[in-house]
């Protein structure tokens, strides 16, 4: 064990399988840090994957080595055992790493073998964009960080294209129009972007508005129709029984 000014260390010197397992550290507080995943293995194949939690957006290469020194390279990666792709140079990339990447990862060499499973766990990322979610005609799209809540500027795109740049982080579409459909993110230069939303013109909901107002005066003029009529038909029916009764 090792004391830094800025925290502590372990070091185990030689490593065997039986010191494969869950990892983490505490403060003499009691807060725990992230666990963490370590596989040791003898055998000729193994996984070099990142051993820290990933965040959304980030990019991240998955490694296949060989004890052996070998000339070909390819390498085939698996997710949850189901094969993701065949790597002639034995590296497997995500570019923009979200939660469905999370999962057990492997690699084969042929001739080789496999390696042992490798966990890659993937959290939420410190950006985000607030986005409605549902059809509307104006909107205020936000841009936030987890760490604080004060207003960081940001960076608006639809799609590939820059669409705005505020110093509140946020922007506004006074009148959405169907043009204005699509996905959008934000980013912040020093944290980060957010994960793409979709936006949706409420223009469908808009054109359904005369046919629904017609619905409900047609429904509100035969409720008043009915309501009298109601009452002619028990007077009626109350005239009669006093006849009978009169006979």
């Amino acid at each position: 064990m090792k004391r830094t000014s800025t925290g502590s260390s372990c070091t185990i010197d030689r490593v065997y399988s039986e010191d494969s397992g869950e990892y983490w550290c505490e403060t003499a507080e009691g807060e725990r840090s992230n666990t963490v995943n370590i596989t040791i293995t003898d055998g000729p194949v193994i996984l070099k994957s990142p051993v820290l939690p990933l965040m959304e957006g980030d990019a991240v290469t998955l490694h296949c080595r060989s004890k052996k020194t070998i000339s070909d390279l390819t390498a085939d990666f698996y997710k949850d055992d189901v094969v993701m792709e065949s790597s002639p140079t034995g590296k497997m990339t995500i570019n923009t790493v979200s939660k469905s990447d999370e999962g057990l990862y492997k690699c084969s060499i042929p001739g080789l073998g496999l390696s042992p499973g490798s966990w890659l766990i993937v959290k939420a990322g410190s950006v985000t964009s607030e986005n409605p979610g549902l059809p509307v005609s104006k909107v205020t799209l936000r841009c936030r960080h987890q760490k604080t809540s004060s207003n960081i500027t940001a960076d608006f795109h639809e799609g590939v294209l820059l669409f705005g740049s505020n110093a509140r982080g946020e922007v506004n579409i006074h009148i959405v129009s169907k043009s204005d459909e699509g996905l959008y993110k934000c980013n912040m230069s020093d944290d980060g972007e957010s994960l793409e939303s979709w936006l949706a013109d409420r223009e469908e909901s808009r054109e359904s508005w005369p046919y629904l107002y017609v619905v409900l005066v047609l429904r509100t003029v035969f409720t008043i129709l009915l309501v009298p009529l109601l009452l002619l038909l028990v007077g009626l029916l109350h005239c009669g029984k006093l006849r009978v009764t009169h006979k």
